[in-house]
């Protein structure tokens, strides 16, 4: 199979949210109301009226580290872009898989032997590229490219870091806005993605099944054992995130998108402390373009059955179901919005 290069970065996918959780009851009597902007967190572990807004949100921008809205178009994993301004990590792979095509030694290589090569970032920095390839040049079934990037920049963001990709089912030419798929194993160590002035940090394993039959119309399914994702935001605050058992299904065609994903969730933020969430898809969410979603549910559940369901009502407004002890049962119901959980993080 050949393999082709354009310069324009992943041009177009699913931008969605993408999200879920697991299930969770409640019981007792509901109530309504609407979500207070300056909720203080509750005990560790616990999902409660106080400090669900922030849960969701917590979730939600979990998945916004592993594929975010970009600065420079449609990404392939978007949604809700709380306070992560990078192309997030699946389109940041997916990026540098093409420069990394791009550069790759092509000249005197010797069959099977591991050859390397360095190529320049627009912006500055350099990548370095590492190949094994059963036909040099050509990027083939069951060969391997790691890609080292050094202070790496375009597009407004900054790459360093180590990815190393495994190739499977390759058809078409690689490219970002031409007709190719395959599955990628990629593995990510150290690997940082930074934008104004805030950065994404991953260590872990994913594998990518990806599907592309032109810029705005294609097909992707992750899934891996172990990501950890760090977020350090402008003001120095760290928020801690580790997916394991994960795994997330999008498409795009034109400018809808669709996205679920599932996941258990640990980590720590400032607000809810040390968590342990699972996190599954109720119902697809769906959106146009750059727009929050209009449709589509998660739900987040705690080690102690409680719950918060998120549901999209329009591109505007959310609602947050919580099931206090695990009953099944709503115990009450906060209106809010898209931004307000934007503001959380």
């Amino acid at each position: 199979m050949s393999v082709g290069f354009t310069k324009s970065v992943v041009a177009g996918l699913i931008s969605a949210c993408l999200l879920a959780a697991c299930g969770g009851g409640g019981g007792g009597d509901s109530g309504t109301s609407a979500a207070n902007s300056n909720s203080s967190s509750a005990p560790v572990g616990v999902i409660t009226s106080t400090n669900a807004p922030d849960t969701v949100a917590y979730a939600y921008s979990g998945v916004q580290d592993l594929g975010t809205q970009s600065n420079t178009g449609a990404s392939l994993a978007t949604g809700v872009s709380v306070e992560t301004p990078t192309a997030g990590l699946i389109t940041a792979s997916l990026a540098q898989l093409y420069k990394g095509v791009a550069v790759q030694p092509v000249n005197n290589l010797v069959t099977g032997v591991t050859a390397s090569s360095t190529g320049a970032c627009a912006s500055g920095g350099t990548i370095s590229v590492s190949v094994s390839e059963a036909n040099p040049g050509t990027v083939s079934n069951g060969d391997s490219m790691s890609i080292t990037a050094n202070n790496c920049s375009e597009n407004g963001e900054v790459m360093n870091g180590q990815i190393t990709y495994g190739f499977s089912n390759l058809s078409g030419t690689i490219g970002s806005s031409t007709s190719w798929g395959a599955t990628l194993t990629l593995n990510y160590a150290n690997m940082t993605l930074q934008s104004g002035g805030v950065t994404i940090g991953a260590n872990g394993d994913m594998s990518l099944s990806y599907q592309q039959s032109g810029s705005q119309v294609a097909t992707a399914a992750v899934s891996g054992s172990s990501l950890q994702m760090n977020l350090t935001e402008s003001d120095g605050t760290v928020i801690s995130r580790k997916l394991t058992a994960y795994s997330f299904n999008g498409s795009i065609n034109g400018s809808s998108n669709m996205s679920s994903a599932n996941f258990t969730l640990t980590g720590s933020s400032p607000k809810l402390g040390s968590v342990n969430f699972s996190v599954k898809t109720n119902a697809p969410f769906q959106a146009i373009g750059a727009a929050s979603p209009s449709t589509g549910s998660m739900t987040v559940t705690a080690a102690d059955r409680s719950s918060a369901t998120l549901t999209a009502i329009d591109s505007t407004n959310v609602r947050i179901d919580i099931d206090s002890n695990g009953d099944g049962v709503i115990d009450q119901t906060i209106n809010t919005t898209w931004a307000d959980l934007m503001n959380r993080i």
